[in-house]
């Protein structure tokens, strides 16, 4: 159950250097496994979210 649970919260970063893809978790070190660089970018999720203001 556990591992269910920190596999839903894994999320797609975007290396700034060398733009790799990587999948990064909750306790997952922050770096890129080819360039070493720490700053990444979140990639935005595919799925359209629409709020309704009252």
């Amino acid at each position: 159950m556990r591992d269910e649970q920190d596999q839903r919260k894994m999320y797609k970063y975007q290396c700034k250097d060398c733009k790799k893809l990587e999948v990064v978790g909750p306790k997952d070190p922050i770096r890129c496994s080819s360039c070493g660089c720490r700053i990444f970018y979140k990639l935005q999720k595919d799925e359209t979210t629409q709020y309704d203001g009252c």
